[in-house]
């Protein structure tokens, strides 16, 4: 759990500092081996499971500009 925490941290803080995104609009989450989209019995499936997935919510207030 801790790496996959680390590994989504990263991915955060990476969008703060190059794209300047707003730190309220993210957040990191660590999945570790609850969620794998492949068996962790082999050294390809676990290769697979790391990843990062980005999920993007709409706004709150659809009149928000964004950009």
């Amino acid at each position: 759990w801790e790496l996959s925490a680390a590994r989504a941290t990263e991915v955060v803080r990476y969008l703060l500092t190059r794209a300047q995104l707003p730190a309220d609009r993210l957040s990191a989450v660590g999945r570790a081996d609850t969620a794998p989209v492949a068996s962790n019995t082999t050294d390809e499936g676990r290769a697979h499971n790391r990843r990062i997935e980005i999920i993007v919510l709409p706004s709150e207030d659809p009149t928000k500009d964004l950009s």
